[in-house]
């Protein structure tokens, strides 16, 4: 499997890592990281410093390298796994998330980085409230609508957490204040951008709530503002379930539950879910699982990667425009409401 992730991390052109390789290589230079190019770099400007080391090889080399850093994070991440839930865990949560690993391998995507900080969250939250909240916070700044575990973590009265998070995000924000010639002017920058080079509302390539909506039901608004009213009251209803079932939690697993879902709604609400973004999924696997809702698990992954396998690349467009990841997401949310009992997560 390395071998062939390899040699077409190697032979792809990376049209999306130019994008990062170039963040690098200007904010070691202090320059303004935003700019309207075919491939531009959206996310926050503290973002860029993780890609500076990069910027110092050669760009065939250096997307090579972080191939093998993406690589090496997620064996570790399956060690882990294999370590505490055993050999057939692993391989169904492999099977269950191949298909994510490979467009995020394939696309030379972050989504390896971001599961890292994801996990060092979930980890350290029990033992140590400063490492896990800085952990978390630098994986918001890839994706700002994370943010909504605070919804959670509010229910729950962890207010250290809270200010944990959002005292690290505010630390790690002002570093490209001090450190990028336009100070300040960078976010402005920023919000430019994403204002001018925001993706078209139904790409079929987003796999997120409002796409889908608009594709099973937008026909029959006869005014668009009629639909985004009934599409945004449907995003605010899936984060009143988030509220309610937080609001409720009772057992250490269904508070674990609330987070999880906090961050699958992060995913199915963006309104830049690619299919490797799913990838952050992943925690979520493991947990249905090690609480054995199998069946929950079967049905979702016949939505999210049992469709896609069968047809092959003939029925990739159906796939896509049929938004079967969105529901397998939906199905995966049912099956966290569903935890009630007091056995505790492993």
């Amino acid at each position: 499997m390395f071998f062939f992730f390899a040699y077409r991390a190697w032979v792809t052109p990376g049209t999306d890592y130019e994008a990062y390789y170039r963040a690098g290589a200007r904010a070691l230079q202090g320059e303004d990281l935003y700019r309207n190019e075919v491939t531009p770099f959206k996310y926050h400007p503290v973002v860029a410093y993780l890609f500076v080391p990069f910027a110092f090889l050669p760009f065939q080399v250096s997307k090579f390298a972080f191939f093998l850093l993406s690589f090496s994070v997620g064996a570790l991440v399956y060690r882990g796994i294999q370590k505490r839930w055993g050999h057939w865990t692993t391989v169904a949560v492999l099977i269950f998330m191949l298909r994510f690993h490979n467009s995020d391998f394939l696309n030379s995507q972050v989504n390896h980085l971001l599961l890292i900080f994801w996990l060092g969250y979930l980890s350290l939250r029990p033992a140590n409230w400063v490492l896990a909240t800085f952990s978390f916070a630098v994986f918001a700044s890839f994706k700002l609508i994370p943010f909504l575990v605070v919804v959670p973590l509010i229910f729950m009265k962890r207010y250290q957490e809270i200010l944990g998070i959002f005292a690290w995000f505010l630390i790690l924000s002002l570093l490209p204040v001090l450190f990028f010639k336009n100070g300040a002017l960078i976010y402005l920058s920023w919000f430019d951008l994403l204002r001018e080079t925001a993706p078209a509302p139904m790409d079929t390539l987003l796999q997120s709530v409002p796409c889908a909506l608009s594709a099973w039901v937008g026909r029959f608004f006869s005014q668009p503002t009629w639909f985004l009213a009934f599409s945004y009251g449907v995003q605010v209803g899936l984060v009143a379930v988030l509220c309610a079932f937080a609001s409720q939690a009772k057992t250490e697993n269904q508070r674990n539950s609330a987070i999880l879902i906090s961050v699958l709604l992060s995913v199915l609400l963006s309104p830049m879910a690619w299919k490797h973004n799913y990838l952050l999924l992943l925690p979520v696997v493991v947990f249905l699982l090690d609480q054995r809702r199998i069946w929950t698990l079967v049905v979702a992954f016949v939505f999210m990667t049992g469709v896609s396998a069968m047809l092959g690349p003939s029925g990739k467009d159906w796939v896509d425009q049929s938004y079967l990841l969105v529901m397998g997401g939906l199905i995966l949310m049912g099956g966290l409401l569903s935890i009630r009992d007091e056995t505790r997560f492993s």
